[in-house]
Formats: structure tokens, sequence, C-alpha cells
């Protein structure tokens, strides 16, 4: 999710077999940002318009942001992380705006890696997440009102950076829930969080299949539903939805 975007922005270059592991038998190959980021043409508008023209139900344009792109790569040293989010924020905004004039309407914007990145000291997490969470509004803010926005967490606590959360502004906000025993939606509910939310009840990682489809649970799968987060609470109290079963 790092490397399709990488080989496209000018200032990212790659090695031919400088494998990383990143988990399990899954190996990328991280990008070294060489020079000033820009946005060369867009990169998802195609993939966008030939699986909208199979459909007449809205087609979701799928980004990595910013601050993943940038703490999944070899950063300059010359200049500060800030600034290298801040030209990841500025070319992805380029492409936002070209999938919403493409015709996109909802647009997905991935921030895995937003935790991962914060310092290991404590009082310097208020900076670090600052300049994170711009460099991801940069990319985002050029959508238009019609446009929904929506962003991706996944494994990570991220209990204690829910202000941070909260400033994405993102429309929309689903996270990884098939393994967390709910942790982040009462966390979110806790917050405060007021708006959509999609918890996955399956993950897309596992080696099992689910034969049964979305009869083996009672919610839809991985980022296709939202709900209030109060709704969600009163949901997880009467037990009526839960992770799907392990095959």
């Amino acid at each position: 999710m790092v490397e399709y975007f990488g080989v496209q922005l000018c200032g990212l270059a790659f090695t031919l077999q400088g494998w990383v592991q990143s988990y399990g038998s899954r190996y990328v190959r991280p990008p070294i940002i060489t020079g000033d980021v820009t946005f060369n043409a867009p990169m998802t508008v195609r993939e966008f318009a030939v699986a909208q023209q199979l459909t007449t139900k809205p087609v979701k344009g799928m980004l990595t942001g910013p601050v993943t792109i940038l703490n999944w790569s070899f950063p300059r040293k010359d200049i500060s992380r800030a600034a290298q989010a801040a030209q990841l924020g500025l070319a992805l905004r380029q492409e936002v705006d070209a999938l919403q004039n493409a015709g996109c309407c909802i647009i997905q914007v991935d921030e895995p890696a937003l935790r991962e990145g914060l310092p290991l000291k404590k009082d310097r997490w208020e900076g670090y997440l600052g300049w994170a969470v711009d460099a991801f509004r940069l990319s985002t803010s050029v959508a238009k009102p019609s446009v929904q926005v929506v962003t991706h967490l996944c494994y990570s606590d991220f209990q204690d950076i829910m202000a941070a959360v909260d400033a994405m502004d993102a429309d929309v906000l689903t996270i990884e829930n098939s393994r967390s025993g709910d942790a982040m939606v009462v966390a979110l509910a806790a917050a405060g969080y007021s708006k959509d939310l999609g918890p996955g009840v399956y993950d897309v990682h596992s080696p099992q299949v689910n034969r049964g489809g979305c009869r083996r649970s009672t919610c839809t799968p991985h980022c296709c539903f939202q709900l209030r987060c109060q709704q969600l609470i009163a949901l997880s109290t009467l037990h009526s939805y839960r992770p799907i079963t392990t095959l």
C-alpha cells in the first residue's frame, strides 16, 4: 500500500531486492525518499473509472495517507519528517482532487501507521501528532462537501491519542475490530467520538476463509457499514454483533 504510490510519486526511489519483513511471510520494499516529494500524474483515477463503469453503486477511492507513507519509508535526513509529511500530504491532495473531479464521491485515506510514528518520549507526542494531523488534513481538505472522506486505523492502541484521531476530521473512521474485542469501539465512545464508524468484523490478513459469508456474523464485512459509536455500544451490550468464529 506504500510501494504502489511511491513508484508513482517524484522524489522516491526503490531497491530491486531490498525486501524488509513486514509480518509473517509478508515482505515489502520500503521507499527511499531522495528528494522533494511531488505529484506526477493521477495514480488511481484510471482504476476508479474502470470499476465505476461496472456498477451503478458508488466506488470508493483508496489512498495511503502521508503519515503512513512516511513512517513506512526511509526518510531524508536533511529536512524534518514534518516537512516530508507535508510534501506527501500536498501530493496526495492533488490525487484526492483528481479522484473527485473524475466523479468519485467516497475517498478513503488510510493512516494505519499514525501511532507507530510516536516518539519514545511522551513529551514529544504533541509535536508529532500536530504535524501528522496537519499532513492528513492537507491531503483531504480539498474534498468537496459532497465527497465523503474516510480513514482507516488498525492494529494499534489509539486510546491515548483520541484527540488526534478526532482532529483528523474524517467523515467516517473504519477500524480493525475482529481481534480487539471491541476495545477501540468502547474507547471511541468513551472519548465522545461523534462521527460515523465502521468496525471490521473479518480480518483480511487471515488465512482462514469465511465460507459462510455474512451469515456467519450479524454484521457486514470490514469497512462496509457505518454506525454511530453510541449505537455500536448499545449493540455490543446486547451482543448483537461479534467477531467471526475462527474456522
